[in-house]
């Protein structure tokens, strides 16, 4: 399977960020393909945005993490229903 690395864009408490527009993002096309976050140096939550582009309803799994000291280590994995056109945002640890 491919893994699309998915860049993480740094944000600062109660600052408004740049446009972070959609078009922008990290693209993950088919199924078949994964994607991996480098949460290295990483000091908070990270907010994934997820947008189906495609004409049918898609589900998005997220694979539990296992990096300790993470405080929700070992949790199960996160199965997100996604819509068409649909647009949704998780935080994760």
């Amino acid at each position: 399977m491919a893994v699309t690395p998915i860049t993480v864009t740094s944000m600062v408490l109660n600052t408004v960020t740049g446009d972070l527009p959609a078009a922008g993002w990290d693209l993950v096309v088919t199924g078949a393909q994964g994607f991996s976050v480098d949460t290295t140096g990483v000091g908070g939550p990270i907010v994934l945005g997820i947008f189906d582009s495609t004409g049918a309803a898609d589900n998005v799994t997220i694979t539990a993490g296992d990096r300790p000291p993470a405080q929700l280590e070992g949790q199960v994995n996160m199965t997100i229903t996604m819509a068409a056109s649909d647009v949704r945002y998780v935080t994760l640890e």
